[in-house]
């Protein structure tokens, strides 16, 4: 394909992949697309610490395609690995006929990939166009081997009943207790990533302050956490498009709904649950927590995600909002995957 150009992302090529993440959108009758203003890498900073982004770029300096696939430490069979996660895959729809994907994965495969690596990927089990083209063994793509389900909910503010354990915003002195609690429920979830509750500030935990975490406590201990992760200074869900079915009865569905259908172009006002751990994955301490996150006076969604397996995804069970599935795999080229178990760690601050 004459004129383009695969390399990797610099500072100044924000604008230019800006522009094709805006041009780009999940598939269905509702099309969301994603707005990374003001700086494109801050959202990318927060899935990997090794950035390695790559842009498709046409000889005038547009960008038709991207991928991501930096690297972070996760918690796997007992250690601390460094793994890639690939994500943010976008081609702009006028070249999604073309060789671009092909040539993509031939670029990861010699120049990325270690001999025998194996990386984690999502996929929405929505986004049919993606999941036909990654699972359809063309020559040159790799092998995606599934590697368990995950639900990521959108919950709107309601009341929950919650009677114990007591909850409450963390203060400093709180750190080192919730920094041991996560890491014992990180080492039980394949892949949860490697975090350090002192690094707050970083660009791995960009906007994140003490403050943003509850606590839940019994007898004076922390028994539970759960950070409130408002990342819509960085990046957002926009509505890039309604179906022509979807905006007629728009207008009727919002008169009753509680998850309302928002105008074309407004963004959807969602922070996210992250960092979620509970000791001895109790669901009556992630009730309380979630109790007292969906108790906001505001119009934010709360975006909450576990493994289909996770010990925690029943307190979801009989909530009000809308639930979305996705497929958890492992990508690779030869050899075999890394061993792995269930539940899986999943992590909305992490997407």
């Amino acid at each position: 394909m004459a004129g383009v150009i695969f390399r990797e992302a610099v500072a100044d090529d924000h604008g230019a992949l800006e522009r094709l993440f805006a041009e780009t959108w999940m598939e269905g009758a509702i099309r969301i697309g994603s707005d990374r203003a003001p700086d494109f890498f801050a959202g990318s900073r927060v899935q990997a610490v090794e950035l390695r982004i790559w842009g498709v770029f046409t000889e005038e300096g547009r960008a038709v395609g991207a991928f991501s696939a930096g690297t972070r430490p996760v918690h796997l069979g007992g250690e601390i690995v460094t793994m890639r996660y690939l994500s943010d895959l976008r081609i702009h729809p006028d070249w999604r006929k073309g060789t671009l994907l092909a040539r993509g994965f031939r670029l990861l495969r010699d120049e990325v990939f270690a001999k025998g690596e194996w990386a984690q990927t999502l996929v929405l089990e929505r986004n049919v166009g993606a999941v036909k083209s990654l699972f359809s063994g063309r020559s040159g793509l790799p092998e995606y081997r599934p590697a368990g389900f995950y639900r990521n909910w959108l919950l709107p503010r309601q009341k929950i009943t919650a009677r114990s354990p007591a909850v409450r915003a963390a203060v400093s002195e709180d750190l080192p207790a919730m920094a041991r609690l996560l890491k014992t429920a990180s080492s039980q979830r394949s892949f949860s990533p490697d975090l350090d509750l002192g690094a707050l500030g970083t660009p791995y935990l960009n906007g994140l302050r003490v403050g943003d975490f509850l606590v839940a406590e019994d007898g004076g201990e922390i028994v539970g956490m759960l950070a409130v992760w408002d990342q819509g200074a960085f990046q957002r869900l926009r509505i890039a498009g309604y179906s022509a079915a979807m905006a007629a009865v728009r207008p009727l569905w919002n008169l009753g709904a509680r998850l309302k259908l928002p105008r074309l172009g407004s963004t959807i006002p969602v922070v996210k649950a992250s960092m979620v751990a509970c000791v001895d994955d109790e669901p009556a301490i992630l009730r309380a927590m979630l109790a007292a996150a969906l108790s906001n006076s505001d119009d934010r969604l709360l975006s909450v995600g576990f493994s289909e397996s996770d010990p925690l995804v029943a307190v979801l069970s009989g909530l009000r909002g809308r639930a979305f599935r996705g497929l958890h795999c492992l990508v690779g080229w030869e050899g075999e995957p890394p061993d792995w178990k269930e539940p899986f760690g999943f992590d909305p601050g992490r997407i």
